[in-house]
Order: structure tokens, then C-alpha cells, then sequence
């Protein structure tokens, strides 16, 4: 059985979590390896997904 520190200790807070996904969909979207419509994809889910957080919070 796991302890329960070690259990706390895997779980990233969910802000600090949000931020590292938000840094990985705007390194993608930046990458010139990827194609244009791939970047715009990748920058439609970062608008898409921080307005959509947005919402929940204010609502």
C-alpha cells in the first residue's frame, strides 16, 4: 500500500498543473518543424481550453 505522503507527493497542485499545459500547447504552437495548420491547432486548444477555465471560474 502506498504511503500517504508519497501519494501527495505525485499529485501536482491543479493551477501549477494547468500552467505546465498551457507552456506545452504554446511551446508546440511556436515550433517552425510544425506545420502552420498543426501550430494553429495547437493554439486553438490553448484560447479554447483557457476561456472555457475562464468561465467556470467567474460562473
Amino acid at each position: 500500500m502506498v504511503s500517504k505522503k508519497t501519494m501527495s507527493e505525485s499529485y501536482v497542485d491543479r493551477d501549477l498543473s494547468w500552467m505546465y499545459f498551457n507552456h506545452r500547447i504554446l511551446h508546440e504552437a511556436t515550433k517552425e518543424q510544425v506545420p502552420l495548420l498543426e501550430r494553429l491547432s495547437f493554439l486553438g486548444i490553448g484560447i479554447i481550453d483557457n476561456l472555457y477555465a475562464q468561465h467556470e471560474i467567474t460562473v
